[in-house]
């Protein structure tokens, strides 16, 4: 089984449809960009070409100051919405830089971690939300939900619920390590089987296909062996 688009759109709520997100990714005099999108950026250490510092950023742009002027309040909105893409949406194994080129593309015109490396990257929360909607294995106890009044806006109809709101508030089990893995093993043994999209994915030069044909029966549907085509998951002709 695997994460598919449907998911995606009914966690998070973010579209599934429109154009991709691409074109050219150049680092020539990136570090003045960032500067005139967002006021400021730190000088390089060493080699680093991937953008900066998360700390950085939430040190210098955490707060706009009260009576900042037009171009003021543009640069923290940049700076906030940056590191929404970087940190939560988009983020990579780095775990502590605000990649430079997710700034360029959709804001030019428009969790903090600890140590220097991590060893995951993705949405992780919707991620984990998806786990729990799909796989009753280990997964928290839901809870009475806060009203959803507390995160719409008066008079705005268009933000509803999304999948995510089911588990506002949660009860983690928690047990003895051997207790909690024959409570693993006896869920998974009890799993049953509860429109398919084959495209390629595209986040500026990154592009894989998303292949739900190879999963087959988790949609209900009889799965081939070996799955079908596309074989090709990314090569040059797709790129192009």
């Amino acid at each position: 089984m695997t994460v598919n688009l449907e998911d995606w759109a009914m966690i998070t709520a973010m579209p599934i449809e429109g154009h991709a997100l691409t074109g050219r990714v150049e680092r020539t005099n990136w570090q003045e960009r960032v500067a005139t999108l967002i006021g400021d950026c730190p000088a390089a250490k060493g080699n680093r070409t991937s953008g900066v510092p998360l700390i950085w950023l939430s040190e210098h742009r955490q707060k706009c100051p009260e009576a900042a002027d037009e171009t003021t309040l543009e640069w923290y909105a940049r700076a906030y919405l940056w590191y929404i893409l970087t940190e939560v949406v988009f983020p990579d194994s780095s775990g502590n830089s605000a990649v430079w080129s997710y700034l360029f593309f959709p804001l030019d015109d428009a969790t903090q971690r600890m140590g220097d490396k991590s060893n995951m990257g993705g949405f992780v929360w919707a991620f984990s939300i998806w786990m729990w909607e799909r796989l009753p294995v280990g997964r928290p106890e839901k809870m009475p939900r806060r009203p959803w009044g507390a995160y719409s806006e008066d008079g705005d109809e268009s933000r509803h619920p999304i999948v995510a709101y089911d588990w506002d508030v949660v009860k983690l089990y928690t047990g003895l390590n051997k207790t909690s893995y024959k409570t693993y093993t006896n869920e998974l043994d009890a799993l049953t089987h509860t429109q398919r999209c084959i495209m390629p994915m595209i986040c500026v030069y990154a592009v894989e296909w998303h292949l739900p044909h190879r999963v087959a029966t988790q949609f209900g549907v009889y799965q081939h062996t070996p799955p079908g085509q596309p074989t090709d998951t990314g090569g040059h002709a797709l790129h192009l």
